[in-house]
């Protein structure tokens, strides 16, 4: 499976939205960044992992080591086992595309690892093998679920806590209602992980500035890829 063929080799949209972003960020002392950093650290941490009666599961997937998962995926999938397992009623859609070009994708997987702990045909999985990043994970995964538009049904997003902020972000601006699941059971206290996290405000950053600029020079095309 190969990456999506529409992709631009250069996002022209998103090198003049970054440089924004950046523009935006030092005229402003980092203060919003530092807001937007506030508010993902308080989902990151405070979300409960608890579900009741939503009926699709999305897990984002993770650039693969080798063709092989990492820690951080393998905790997804874990998490989604639980689920799965526990509500096999769950329609599971497993997304990401290849990490590099005619590799296995992210989405393959995840399907296999799950394979190996017991997951068969009987539970209901799909997998979304185009994507290359967050927001392509869910346009892509809108198709797949819902051709005919977004239904007002929630979708659990499960992933690493770090990551939960961006995606609820993301997804709530393509319609969708989001229903938050972790793949730990608190956020982890290393400095590395509040690095990962300051990158993540900063793609949310970057994300609301590109939706924002889009609108006051009011460029649909940009819109759609972001509404």
């Amino acid at each position: 499976m190969h990456p999506d063929p529409v992709r631009q080799k250069i996002d022209y949209d998103g090198l003049i939205t970054f440089i924004l972003t950046l523009l935006l960020i030092l005229c402003t002392l980092f203060l919003p960044l530092l807001a937007v950093y506030m508010r993902a650290l308080h989902i990151a941490k405070t979300q409960p992992g608890i579900i009741t009666g939503v009926d699709n599961l999305f897990v984002f997937g993770k650039k693969l080591i080798n063709g092989k998962i990492d820690d951080e995926y393998k905790r997804r999938l874990d998490s989604a086992y639980d689920l799965i397992t526990m509500n096999p009623e769950i329609r599971l859609v497993l997304l990401g595309g290849p990490s590099k070009e005619g590799g296995i994708s992210e989405a393959q997987a995840g399907l296999d690892y799950l394979r190996c702990r017991g997951i068969d045909q009987k539970h209901k999985v799909q997998l979304e093998e185009r994507s290359q990043n967050t927001l392509e994970n869910l346009r892509h995964a809108q198709n797949i679920l819902f051709p005919d538009g977004i239904e007002s049904s929630p979708i659990i997003l499960l992933t690493n806590r770090y990551h939960l902020p961006r995606s609820a972000l993301i997804a709530d601006s393509l319609g969708f209602t989001p229903v938050l699941y972790p793949a730990e059971t608190r956020f982890p206290s290393s400095m590395w992980d509040w690095g990962k996290l300051l990158k993540e405000a900063f793609y949310m950053f970057w994300f609301q500035t590109g939706k924002s600029w889009a609108r006051m020079i009011r460029n649909q095309r940009m819109l759609d890829r972001v509404t």
